[in-house]
């Protein structure tokens, strides 16, 4: 951890006064598909959830009625709000402009904060992996892009695995394994896989090869960054930009119409580049903000957490985001949590996954987060085709070793192992 890290880590846990507020969020059981929405949210109330996060995008629903009538349930429930005013999903945002989406998230902030259950809002969601960039990071522009941001353009010779195929003849694989005997001299290649096709077999193989790539440097030699090629720099700079024009619209359209409401930014997803994003964003300057937002997952390897690589800002690294974020937009700024879960898919004992959520919830303590959103109540469907489960409950709503824990979670007794 950066010396910046630690005093931030140290200023948190003087200011924090109270344990993180624990929140749910499922807008698959209360605003997609709902199929219970009342014992998602009794489930909810009964394990120490004090409030419901949504993400409502824009022209998802004829007069977004599905949002309003999720929001209305909750409160009625005596819960209360945490929404997100984001962009159409994927290409739906192409042609919207800074003043349309603006006024949308005006109308719809209006509506929300009529409902009389204590509200924030973000505005935007994971801009910095779900906005689309421009075409300005072609190659022949991608490294003047790079350093109007302040970053020089870097060559280094990585070692990089590249995925090879090639078509034998089934004579030639071997029965102990179906490998075909050239690859056995050759231990670097492994993992290999093998496909049938008519009287040949596809076998398929990683290699590994020294290749020279372009990365970003900082001018400033003080600043740490992610180690992202100059495309993927490019990228992380084009949103932050896009992102600054729909804040600086929309969150004075948002103020003027739900005075009195916290309205923040981020919503920020830890993947490589966030803190690219996040200091650009900065270097554009934004309107003042009442919270900022950011989804912690842990980075998994072999069924268990380890620490996050470089610029993947997950739950290991939450002390260095927070330090980060409060020396850019403001010492006393609330840190809220929004999403935060363990895929199933990734870590299968369950044991394990209530131990993540131990261990997140300890850190969120040191970092002086103020909310934690239990991303995910109910497990996906299956068949839906979709892979991505981080629900706290089992099937019908059933207790787990994660969901058991949940009431007793306290930053007095909280350890990071």
């Amino acid at each position: 951890m950066t010396l910046s890290a630690a005093i931030g880590g140290a200023r948190a846990r003087e200011a924090a006064a109270a344990d993180p507020v624990l929140g749910l969020a499922d807008d698959g059981g209360l605003v997609t598909n709902p199929v219970n929405p009342d014992a998602v949210l009794l489930a909810g109330a009964a394990r120490g959830m004090r409030f419901v996060r949504l993400v409502a995008y824009m022209g998802s629903y004829p007069d977004d009625d599905r949002y309003v009538h999720a929001a209305e349930r909750a409160a009625a429930h005596g819960l209360g709000l945490d929404v997100v005013l984001a962009l159409p999903w994927s290409t739906a945002q192409a042609g919207v402009e800074p003043s349309e989406f603006a006024a949308w998230a005006a109308r719809l902030a209006e509506r929300l904060s009529v409902i009389g259950a204590p509200l924030r809002l973000s505005v935007l969601n994971e801009p910095d992996l779900l906005l689309a960039a421009s075409d300005d990071c072609n190659p022949l522009a991608v490294n003047d892009v790079v350093r109007s941001a302040g970053y020089i353009p870097t060559k280094r010779r990585v070692r990089v695995a590249v995925r090879r195929s090639r078509l034998v003849a089934r004579s030639r694989v071997l029965r102990s394994g179906g490998h075909p005997a050239r690859t056995r001299r050759r231990p670097d290649r492994a993992r290999h896989r093998t496909h049938r096709r008519g009287r040949k077999t596809r076998v398929v193989w990683t290699s590994h090869v020294w290749k020279t790539l372009t990365f970003l440097r900082p001018v400033d030699s003080t600043i740490e960054v992610s180690r992202l090629t100059v495309r993927q720099g490019c990228l992380s700079i084009q949103r932050a930009r896009r992102a600054a024009a729909f804040l600086a619209a929309a969150i004075p359209a948002v103020r003027r119409t739900a005075p009195g409401v916290e309205v923040g930014a981020g919503e920020t997803s830890p993947v490589a580049g966030v803190d690219v994003f996040i200091r650009e964003l900065a270097r554009q300057g934004i309107p003042p903000i009442d919270r900022w937002a950011h989804h912690p997952y842990p980075c998994i390897s072999g069924g268990t957490e380890v620490a996050c690589a470089s610029g993947e800002i997950g739950s290991s690294r939450l002390g260095e985001y927070a330090a980060l974020i409060h020396e850019l937009f403001g010492a006393t700024l609330p840190l809220d949590l929004t999403e935060f879960g363990v895929l199933h898919r990734s870590v299968g004992d369950a044991g394990v996954r209530a131990s993540i959520w131990r261990t997140l919830f300890a850190r969120a303590c040191d970092a002086g987060a103020r909310t934690i959103v239990v991303y995910q109540w109910t497990p996906t469907p299956d068949g839906e085709g979709r892979t991505w489960d981080t629900s706290i409950l089992g099937v019908g709503l059933s207790e787990t070793p994660e969901s058991t824990q949940l009431s007793a979670l306290s930053c007095a007794t909280a350890t990071t192992g």
